[in-house]
């Protein structure tokens, strides 16, 4: 047995990822009243950052070089406020899902009254996980053939989000802890992330084929793929929460050691992603030509035409999806009809009356005429 009435799983190995999904979508149906809340924060300071952006950029757009500068520097630091606020709202997030889990259901104010003690906690930790990547992804450019390393951190040190609030850990050790839960079965954790990715693939493809309504396709397009990231991110944070819970009740009784050769690998790491984006921001504050392409591409109108394009390519995609189909005969071609052509006459071509024949045939038509 895999669930308790109280939602503590004892585990001798990893559950299959249809359990999984089931005690996700259990956990997000009883709390589905608090998780939207917390969703309709998110989206909220989603929002507010679009529009800052936006406006941030747009008034650089044709200023001064120092003022664009000046400018850079404080929306980063809008976007760091902003990133903490995002830490703020998924550490409430995932209370409500551990209250629920061990029994002790919480409120989304008592949820949001836990998170103010982590959230920082949370930020830090998700910061070093993106500069670790970070620092893979350098290597990579460097090596092609190292492309495989960002995705192994990924998986190896995706975990400590969780670690940093459910154990108290902090920093580099909570990555530490991470690939000690994933240590041994590796492949397992990869394809429950892969199950979850190939649902929300499906849903989303589902929704990319209204693409094929004429006129108002990429309308109904645009508010469903809205919709399913609103109500879908709930559910994948109730998943991934229960992903690290099977880890945990699966390495109980192995001891964690935090060994000190590992902080200065990852260590290592991070300074190799803190370089790189040194480098690439510095840059772009330095070269002009190179703040001018980086301001330009987030203009509104850049945006739009961005995303016209996009919408075209789909359309693209979809007219040789519909040519494939009617290849197969899975559907039929409608047929263009042109102004006084024949195929315009009331009476079908094979049977159309041929008057010489008839004449020929019957001549006493011919002497009545």
């Amino acid at each position: 047995m895999h669930e308790l009435p109280n939602g503590v799983v004892p585990i001798v190995n990893l559950p299959g990822s249809g359990s999984l999904l089931w005690r996700s979508w259990k956990a997000y149906s009883q709390l589905f009243p608090q998780l939207v809340h917390l969703m309709i924060l998110f989206a909220l300071g989603a929002l507010v950052n679009l529009l800052i952006a936006s406006l941030f950029l747009y008034i650089g757009k044709d200023t001064a070089y120092a003022l664009k500068v000046f400018l850079q520097v404080i929306l980063m630091l809008f976007n760091i406020a902003t990133a903490l606020y995002y830490s703020y709202i998924f550490a409430a997030m995932l209370y409500v899902i551990h209250g629920w889990a061990s029994g002790r259901p919480l409120t989304v104010g008592s949820s949001l009254e836990l998170a103010k003690d982590r959230f920082a906690s949370l930020f830090w930790v998700g910061l070093l996980l993106s500069l670790t990547l970070s620092g893979g992804a350098l290597l990579t450019a460097l090596y092609p053939l190292a492309a495989v390393i960002p995705f192994v951190f990924s998986i190896w040190y995706y975990f400590a989000i969780y670690v940093t609030l459910f154990d108290q850990e902090k920093g580099i050790v909570a990555l530490s802890k991470s690939r000690y839960l994933v240590h041994g079965i590796f492949w397992k954790v990869v394809g429950r992330y892969i199950t979850i990715t190939a649902l929300f693939a499906f849903l989303f493809l589902l929704a990319y084929l209204t693409l094929l309504i004429q006129s108002i396709g990429w309308i109904i397009f645009l508010m469903l793929a809205a919709c399913l990231a609103f109500f879908l991110f709930p559910f994948f944070a109730a998943y991934e929460y229960f992903r690290y819970e099977d880890l945990v009740h699966l390495k109980r009784g192995v001891e964690f050691i935090d060994f000190k050769g590992e902080r200065v690998a990852i260590g290592t790491w991070i300074v190799a992603g803190l370089l790189l984006f040194t480098l690439t921001w510095t840059a772009s504050l330095l070269s002009p030509g190179a703040l001018k392409s980086i301001t330009d591409s987030f203009t509104i109108q850049k945006r739009i035409t961005v995303l016209g394009t996009m919408f075209s390519r789909m359309n693209e995609n979809l007219n040789t999806l519909s040519e494939y189909l009617q290849k197969f005969q899975l559907v039929q071609p409608q047929p263009q009809i042109q102004p006084g052509s024949q195929e315009e006459t009331l009476i079908p071509q094979d049977e159309q009356i041929n008057l010489d024949e008839l004449l020929k045939k019957y001549p006493e038509l011919q002497q009545n005429q």
